[in-house]
């Protein structure tokens, strides 16, 4: 059996500002990647096999879209 958990977050900036988005996905990913490695993460999750963690972008025009109209 498996069991998946889905979080959005958001990363806002306060600035004026050219985001190399790329390099910014990568380092999420990473920091993702880092969690598996992580005893307490695991303990949280009360896995004893795998996690695999997954990060998918989201693109702009669709946040800017579901804020406007939500």
């Amino acid at each position: 059996m498996t069991r998946t958990f889905s979080f959005i977050f958001t990363v806002e900036c306060g600035g004026e500002g050219n985001a190399d988005q790329n390099r910014v996905e990568e380092l999420m990913d990473l920091a993702m990647k880092d969690l598996i490695y992580d005893d307490e993460f695991i303990a949280a999750l009360d896995e004893k096999e795998s996690v695999k963690i997954q990060l998918v972008p989201i693109p702009n025009n669709l946040v800017n879209q579901n804020t406007q109209n939500g």
